[in-house]
């Protein structure tokens, strides 16, 4: 009989125990297990907002499933810059769908979002190691890749060894077309870099603009523009420069040799998302060596690949950001 009580007690005390466990892991874990792991058939559904190509995102799109089979991501190519610094810039047309992440080319394109507190840290796997790489960057932004600005210029127009090396030889050209820094976030940040160095500043632009250089269209127009011969030089990324390059477009991509524009490229998480976990996923997907390798094919570098990024060249509130898009109008319009 004493046995038979002695059983009941301990396996009274057994479940007990399990069940506090149980209700434990559940207070400390909620919100962050993973619904794929509990539901095999189940696929979240998270969408991405990002300033990269239909056909690099459909890329990215496809690898990261194949990496991560219970989530369903969903890819809206945007623009960048000051209309995408809110999330009514971002909604494209016919695009209903609110956004999980955000990735655009400058971490300036992201003010507005920081300052009406619309963003979430990223705390997944690589957090710690990738926000101690960029540690100018705020801490809601994750950096996942980084652009390298350069020249890419009409191939018909120079001699095959007169095509301009550096930023000071594009006086002498003139005819220079920049994207418009209110669309797109590298040229945004190429001339606020160019204006903010003592080295060429506004006088620098003045002179471009006497020459015949402007501002306007997406980065992809200012490879067209130049390819048609309307302007001699565009400044856009390498990547978009190889892509134009393969398409057909007449141009020779340079880099410059006198100053180094590489921009730190953010994602971040809405904190309206309430797939917080599947986002987390994403960034760890894209800063992961099988990620890594997917930007390398696409021509993109990584976070962590060779080449310094600009670290000055950020703004902490909306206001100075339009203050600087106004002296950019002012030089050019």
């Amino acid at each position: 009989m004493k046995i038979r009580i002695l059983w009941y007690i301990v396996a009274i005390a057994t479940v007990l125990l399990l069940s506090a466990l149980a209700a434990m892991y559940y207070i400390f874990t909620a919100g962050t297990v993973d619904p794929a792991v509990m539901d095999g058939n189940s696929r979240t559904q998270l969408v991405l907002y990002a300033s990269l190509k239909e056909k690099q995102l459909d890329t990215i799109e496809k690898a990261f499933e194949r990496n991560t089979p219970g989530i369903d991501l969903i890819c809206y190519s945007t623009g960048s810059g000051k209309a995408g610094a809110s999330l009514m810039g971002l909604a494209s047309e016919g695009i209903s769908e609110a956004p999980d992440l955000v990735w655009l080319a400058d971490p300036n394109a992201f003010i507005d979002l920081l300052e009406g507190n619309k963003l979430a840290p990223y705390e997944g796997r690589y957090s710690e190691q990738i926000h101690s790489m960029y540690p100018f960057i705020d801490s809601h932004l994750t950096v996942v890749r980084k652009i390298r600005m350069g020249f890419a210029c009409n191939r018909y127009s120079f001699q095959s060894d007169a095509f301009p090396s550096a930023w000071k030889d594009l006086e002498k050209t003139g005819k220079v077309l920049f994207a418009d820094p209110y669309n797109s976030g590298t040229s945004f940040f190429t001339l606020c870099s160019l204006l903010g160095d003592d080295d060429y500043g506004r006088p620098y632009l003045e002179r471009l603009h006497d020459a015949g250089s402007a501002i306007g269209g997406g980065s992809g127009a200012v490879g067209y523009h130049v390819g048609k011969g309307t302007f001699l030089i565009g400044i856009i990324p390498d990547y978009l420069a190889a892509m134009e390059e393969i398409a057909g477009i007449p141009i020779r991509f340079i880099y410059p040799t006198d100053k180094d524009i590489t921009i730190p490229s953010p994602i971040a998480i809405l904190r309206s998302s309430n797939r917080k976990w599947a986002a987390e996923r994403f960034i760890d997907y894209l800063l992961s060596p099988e990620g890594t390798k997917v930007l390398s094919a696409l021509g993109l570098m990584d976070a962590f690949g060779n080449g310094n990024t600009d670290d000055s060249k950020g703004f902490s509130t909306a206001v100075e950001r339009d203050d600087f898009l106004t002296e950019i109008d002012s030089i050019f319009l």
